[in-house]
């Protein structure tokens, strides 16, 4: 009897004790918080531990699992989710029977967003690809500046398929090197090599010098002064032109040196300009071999009749 008597206070304290700690055990599943547990230990709360233990879950060997650390022992600071894999791993979710792999990561730590192989035929140390069927992008973005990498196999924003680089709102895009902006690309369009600021008519400003094998300028026909050969065009006397330079300093339409420091020269109608003067200057030369060759003729006559009136 005396027995009996205490297998019913311990069960009563066992039923007391699950009753105050919510522990319950259900078809060899252990409940906390939950009487209908789904795995080995389910438990409906959450869970704290005491500090400098890890929360561990690992399969099969210390080469896969998930691990939360603070700071467990002397070879790691690192304090919060630690995900490994002797291979590699993945994050993503699961709907159903549906498995989506979104971030990828293999054992030489090259992640892959929207791939399990990050592109890595150089052998490159680290590599970070984000991956899509028809097209990509990867944004960086303050509260008001958007800035990315897009690749596509359509066009976008008036480019042509392939990929873009810049800015996403309406701000300029910049280049640099050692902490200093080299190019920039205002928000309008125009280009600046060594100065971020290219004024407002130009497409483009380079601030320094410009080195070239071949430079073409492309101008209407109509800017090309073959007109100067054409009848009917009216040459400036040379008198003009000669009390011109000596009152000016310079030729007729053609700026001075105080105007070209000032305000530069443009190639194309400059070359224009120059051309046409030396067209003037060739119909010059041919007027004035034309009046040599006819004083020639006639002094070649006027000689002959001095000898023949000699002879007499």
């Amino acid at each position: 009897m005396k027995k009996q008597i205490v297998a019913a206070f311990l069960l009563l304290g066992v039923i007391v004790c699950q009753a105050q700690t919510s522990i319950y055990e259900s078809n060899g599943n252990v409940g906390i918080g939950t009487s209908t547990p789904l795995a080995k230990l389910d438990v409906l709360g959450g869970i704290d531990m005491a500090p400098s233990y890890p929360i561990r879950l690992v399969r099969g060997d210390g080469n896969h699992g998930l691990r939360y650390k603070a700071q467990y022992d002397a070879t790691t600071t690192l304090d919060g989710p630690f995900l490994f894999g002797f291979y590699g791993g993945s994050l993503g979710i699961k709907q159903g029977e549906i498995e989506q792999h979104f971030i990828n990561w293999n054992s030489v730590g090259n992640v892959g967003i929207g791939t399990v192989n990050p592109e890595n035929a150089e052998g490159w140390h680290k590599v970070l690809e984000v991956k899509s069927a028809n097209n990509a992008k990867s944004l960086v973005s303050s509260e008001n500046v958007i800035s990315g990498l897009w690749s596509h196999e359509w066009g976008f924003y008036g480019a042509p398929a392939g990929g873009i680089s810049g800015t996403y709102t309406n701000h300029p895009f910049s280049f640099m090197t050692n902490k200093i902006s080299r190019m920039t690309i205002t928000n309008d369009g125009r280009v600046g090599i060594g100065t971020s600021a290219p004024p407002s008519n130009y497409k483009l400003a380079v601030a320094g010098n410009i080195i070239a094998e071949q430079v073409r300028v492309q101008l209407q026909s109509s800017g090309w002064p073959d007109y100067v050969f054409k009848p009917g065009y009216k040459l400036m006397p040379i008198k003009d032109i000669e009390t011109f330079i000596e009152q000016k300093g310079h030729l007729p339409e053609v700026p001075s040196a105080e105007q070209v420091g000032r305000e530069g020269v443009e190639l194309g109608s400059n070359q224009a300009l120059l051309l046409k003067k030396i067209e003037e200057m060739t119909l010059h030369l041919i007027s004035i071999h034309k009046r040599v060759e006819s004083l020639e003729e006639e002094n070649l006559l006027l000689k002959k009749r001095l000898e023949k009136s000699a002879v007499q």
